[in-house]
């Protein structure tokens, strides 16, 4: 499931811990994983791919759930006004969707920077958008994204093998 795993277990099983190329090696393998999103007019896309140094095309995120292949392209340093959509969705968009990625984003800042509970992380900040709160509530399924994001953004071997 997760790409890393059986590359981290054989090295904490028979690797030397502290070895600086294999943290160097797993720190690259970490970047190539993230996504470049961007929310525009109710759709969230994700980055497809830079064909060109000047243009990046994007893919719908729904593609997987709903099959959509709505595709857009936006130059390398432009504003998101200078999106041109490729191919149009197959689904309605989400007038929630800006409000919904911004809530997400805040609440993964906050838990990557803070050692409180990510219960507590999410009342606090539901308090300051309480609108945002109740389109996306705190059930389990938020609360392992969370973790997950604040485990990934913490060192993989804690600072003792550094």
């Amino acid at each position: 499931r997760y790409p890393l795993s059986r590359f981290v277990h054989r090295y904490i099983d028979g690797g030397k811990r502290g070895d600086r190329k294999i943290s160097h090696m797993i720190a690259k393998l970490k970047k190539k994983r993230k996504y470049h999103r961007i929310v525009y007019n109710g759709f969230l896309y994700n980055i497809s791919t830079t064909r060109t140094s000047d243009k990046r095309y994007y893919r719908c995120a729904n593609k997987k759930n709903s099959g959509c292949l709505a595709t857009a392209v936006l130059g390398q340093n432009a504003s998101l006004d200078s999106l041109t959509i490729l191919r149009p969705h197959n689904h309605p968009r989400d007038k929630t969707m800006e409000m919904k990625y911004n809530f997400e984003m805040e609440l993964t800042k906050a838990v990557k920077n803070s050692n409180a509970s990510i219960k507590n992380i999410y009342y606090a900040l539901a308090e300051i958008q309480p609108e945002a709160a109740r389109i996306v509530p705190y059930d389990q399924n938020l609360y392992n994204r969370l973790k997950r994001r604040r485990i990934s953004s913490h060192d993989m071997f804690g600072e003792d093998y550094a």
